[in-house]
């Protein structure tokens, strides 16, 4: 993971903060910079997840099989030897 380019700014968090993602991302074996920045990737991963589950549940009866049918006809192509 790289680090962010172009300027950088400065963040103000209590002391015991920073010490608690030091030494997260130390047992991470990353910087602060690139331990934050996987965090951020995962919370925004999170948050699309739960809006997929969210449109999900807002599906009728009718849509959620429909889609289900769909889904069941492209799972023959996972043997079709394609990548």
């Amino acid at each position: 993971m790289s680090a962010v380019g172009g300027s950088t700014s400065t963040l103000r968090i209590p002391r015991a903060l920073l010490d608690r993602i030091e030494q997260l991302a130390t047992v991470e074996g990353l910087s602060v910079v690139e331990f934050l920045q996987k965090l951020l990737q995962e919370e925004a991963r999170r948050v699309r997840f739960a809006a997929v589950r969210q449109a999900y549940a807002q599906l009728s009866h009718a849509e959620m099989k429909e889609y289900r049918e769909e889904a069941r006809a492209w799972d023959v192509t996972l043997a079709d030897g394609l990548r």
